[in-house]
């Protein structure tokens, strides 16, 4: 009888150990949660794009470089809390976050050259300075098509379950973002 009893223990122990009885990583869904948060914060001050006048040069160039800076400190956000946050806890996760801030430090890179070349740009003559604009936007084109770190991470499927689950990426993939 003392066996089954320490048996008994042990299973209920085990148990409330675990993920849960519904076997999802709970600890892997709250890492993914923070991910998506701070995803979020950094859209939500993306899609408040800068007010551009095309008859003053020098306003434009200033509300661009405070918009790329904006795109800046999101990137910068997302790296702090992958930092912050360590390994997610599931196989393989280092790897994926180390892929993801690879994709980060990229996207980081290919910004502060287009901020670069805009702070060069002179306003006192539109035509210059719209020529200018066009190149840095050419510059700034690899950045078109990126879905976000968030890819690199849900790369591991148990990182994409995790984040399948999480309540904050479900309504970022809700508005196709990442």
């Amino acid at each position: 009888m003392n066996r089954l009893a320490v048996l008994a223990a042990g299973v209920v122990l085990t148990a409330g150990c675990s993920s849960g009885g519904d076997g999802l990583n709970r600890p892997a869904i709250a890492w993914a949660d923070q991910v998506c948060q701070t995803v979020q914060d950094g859209g939500a001050k993306l899609s408040q794009l800068p007010r551009i006048d095309g008859a003053d040069p020098h306003q434009a160039k200033t509300s661009l470089l405070a918009y790329l800076g904006s795109i800046a400190e999101a990137i910068d956000s997302v790296s702090d809390r992958l930092t912050q946050s360590g390994a997610p806890p599931v196989a393989e996760g280092q790897a994926a976050v180390d892929k993801a801030m690879a994709t980060l430090t990229s996207a980081r890179g290919t910004l502060d050259s287009a901020r670069g070349k805009l702070q060069q740009a002179q306003t006192t003559d539109p035509v210059s300075f719209q020529k200018a604009v066009a190149e840095v936007g050419a510059g700034l084109e690899p950045l078109s098509g990126a879905v976000g770190p968030t890819k690199d991470l849900r790369a591991n499927k148990e990182l994409d379950v995790a984040f399948s689950h999480a309540p904050t990426c479900q309504r970022l993939d809700g508005q196709k973002t990442g």
